[in-house]
């Protein structure tokens, strides 16, 4: 035999056995009950095709024959692949995402050059930015303390070191800027210079995401377009054009290739907050990972400019009537994803201390009518700004503030609604009973929870923020969410983004009016918006309405509690319980029982046909024994297949 006889019989040898593999790593999954990719299929499937031909070899006699010997390594073989199958499921990540929720997709094949870059790119943006902070001074030890923020060398060097790694860290800065809970007021002057450090994109460049966008050129849209922006951010820079109707607007572009440094950058803030929260004094202090992974989370939905453009619109539609606010229009039929076109406002940030003292409207006014606008938004409409930082608000020369950037917008449905009205007024009635059940009904403990533990930590509550009549307190909600939080209760997420919202309008309305007194002014406002008392149609009005909800309960009350009355005279009153009645808990309960079941048909299957194989070598009649070992052997294998499949659903349990 030749070299190249022997090169085609390996040959053909590959290419049989690649969809044997194949064929056995699907046969294993179908018996598992379980989906999985192509390139999972066969990485299980060669492994135990491996195992399989293994134990194959070890279990016949040194003289197998052929058939006996392929029968042997097929059945071993799918064992095999199931087991290793379950043991790949064992050892992946507790809430990793589902492996099995591609079947019969190919794995989608990335440009090879961009998924490299992708990989290494967040390592060495961290790398980047922690050398950038070493030459910049910032990783001094003396900063490594709480006490080291205080430090008037701190500012600067924070100040200088986000500017210098530019993108989203920029932007961490600007949103710090309105941080006055956390950050000391020198640190606060600093950062508030990130307002405008971003350097704008190429003219081409831009032109070609408009082009892209609009699916034509740009002079068949707008008859003017200044390709000097007006103003240039970390997601997106502002130019101001003219349509071919003749009006004014202001165009909105992405940056190119923004998605991915938004990616780049969120995993290196990421690495760099769980560096400061293990190795800093301020990172045990504070939960560092959980503000940046917030900040993360909001800057990201801010790409899609489609959803800004609606939420504009819809608040322009509630608020833009309020006194003293004005909120652009939206030429809607223009926006895309990366394109916005708005119309034109001119004003200078509510930061620029000289504009406000030009401002013919005194500063505490401007404060009060920005504060009651936010208001209006949260208790009113349930749609609100998410991200009221002072370069999102102008100043007009006329004292008129104009709402920018609804990138970032929460919703609260009307349970959420409902409950923080009853907060507030929880809260302006100094109520702890009214409080504890507006705190409830924003996240009803399920079953299981500790309320004893949860009493004690809303009693701790209801002292800190309510009983002391201090107003409403603009980290009340902060509170409440921790506290919520430690007993394992379910937090929305609205609740979240209204949170950062307050401490961020906070800071903002501070920046415009010094002193400006937060919680008095919004406890005034949210209580007449909440219980308003002067006007008796609305009260009557709204207790129709709560009437009218509980009227059904109460046409039948009557005959309940005669029903009851006359149990208890009897003596017949009996109370039972239904568990597991919730629909969730009764699949539960049937899942429970359906796998204790296989699990019990599989174990006296392999049981039975060990007793069958034990017969079988006992047997002194040949055709006797063969058919008792053939039956032994068919009842083992769909045993073992039973019983790895409850063993299989288990694992998956577990990985969900």
């Amino acid at each position: 035999m030749t070299l190249a006889d022997i090169n085609i019989e390996v040959d053909a040898g590959a290419l049989i056995l690649l969809p044997l593999i194949l064929a056995i790593g699907w046969f294993a999954a179908r018996m598992l009950g379980v989906r999985q990719t192509w390139f999972r299929t066969f990485v299980t499937g060669f492994l135990g095709w491996g195992l399989g031909v293994v134990i194959a070899g070890v279990s016949v006699g040194p003289n197998p024959g052929t058939d006996e010997l392929v029968i042997r390594v097929l059945v071993f073989s799918v064992l095999s692949t199931m087991a290793v199958a379950i043991a790949l499921d064992f050892i992946a990540r507790p809430g990793a995402k589902d492996p099995y929720e591609r079947l019969g997709r190919l794995p989608k094949l990335p440009h090879p050059i961009k998924r490299i870059r992708r990989t290494v790119a967040p390592p060495l943006r961290f790398r980047e930015v922690l050398s950038i902070a070493r030459r910049d001074g910032l990783l001094h030890h003396r900063f490594a303390s709480a006490a080291g923020i205080a430090d008037p060398e701190f500012g600067p060097r924070l100040r200088a070191t986000l500017e210098d790694c530019g993108g989203m860290f920029i932007k961490l800065g600007q949103v710090a800027s309105t941080r006055s809970d956390l950050l000391p007021a020198p640190v606060i002057t600093e950062l508030t210079q990130l307002q405008t450090a971003v350097s704008p994109a190429a003219p081409d460049e831009i032109r070609d995401v408009v082009e892209e966008e609009l699916g034509r050129p740009v002079e068949e849209v707008f008859a003017t377009f200044d390709w000097t922006p007006l103003a240039a951010a970390s997601i997106g820079q502002v130019h101001r054009a003219t349509l071919v109707t003749g009006e004014v607007v202001v165009v909105k572009v992405q940056r190119p290739d923004v998605a991915d440094v938004v990616n780049r950058d969120t995993q290196a803030m990421l690495s760099l907050a769980g560096f400061v929260q293990r190795r800093t004094s301020i990172g045990l202090r504070a939960d560092i990972l959980a503000l940046v992974g917030e900040f993360t989370d909001a800057v990201n939905a801010e790409l899609d400019f489609t959803t800004e453009g609606q939420a504009g619109e819809r608040i322009r539609n509630d608020r833009g009537s309020d006194e003293g606010i004005h909120i652009p229009g939206v030429h809607l039929d223009l926006c895309t994803r990366r394109l916005l076109v708005l119309e034109e406002v001119s004003g200078l940030p509510v930061s620029d201390q000289a504009a406000l003292d030009a401002s013919p409207v005194p500063r505490e006014v401007l404060a009060q009518r920005l504060l009651h606008c936010f208001l209006a938004q949260i208790l009113e409409d349930g749609v609100f700004h998410a991200d009221p930082h002072p370069g999102n608000i102008l100043l007009a020369e006329d004292g008129t503030l104009n709402l920018l950037d609804f990138g970032s917008t929460g919703i609260l449905d009307p349970s959420t609604l409902e409950a923080l009205g009853g907060l507030l007024l929880a809260s302006t009635l100094n109520d702890p009973e009214l409080l504890q059940r507006a705190v409830l009904a924003i996240s009803p403990p399920p079953p299981g929870t500790d309320l004893t533990a949860l009493e004690a930590d809303l009693g701790r509550f209801m002292v800190m923020h309510v009983s002391g009549g201090t107003g409403f307190d603009v980290g009340m909600l902060k509170a409440m969410i921790d506290v919520l939080q430690r007993n394992h209760l379910p937090v929305p997420t609205s609740l979240t983004l209204l949170s950062r919202a307050l401490i961020t309008l906070d800071g903002t309305l501070r920046t415009m009016a010094p002193g400006f007194a937060f919680a008095e002014q919004a406890q005034a406002q949210a209580g007449s918006m909440i219980m308003p008392v002067a006007d008796t149609d609305a009260v009557n009005e709204q207790l129709q309405k709560e009437l009218l909800r509980a009227l059904p309960s109460l046409r039948t009350l009557p005959g309940h509690a005669e029903a009851i009355g006359g149990q208890l005279r009897s003596g017949r009153l009996t109370l039972r319980t239904r568990r597991f009645a919730d629909a969730d808990e009764a699949t539960f309960v049937r899942d429970l029982a359906n796998r204790a079941m296989l699990a019990a048909v599989g174990l006296v299957g392999i049981l039975t046909a060990a007793v069958l194989l034990l017969a079988a070598g006992s047997s002194g009649d040949t055709n006797e024994a063969a058919t008792l070992e053939g039956i032994g052997y068919v009842g083992l294998f769909l045993g073992t297949v039973i019983t790895m499949r409850v063993v299989a659903l288990v694992v998956r349990d577990r990985s969900a």
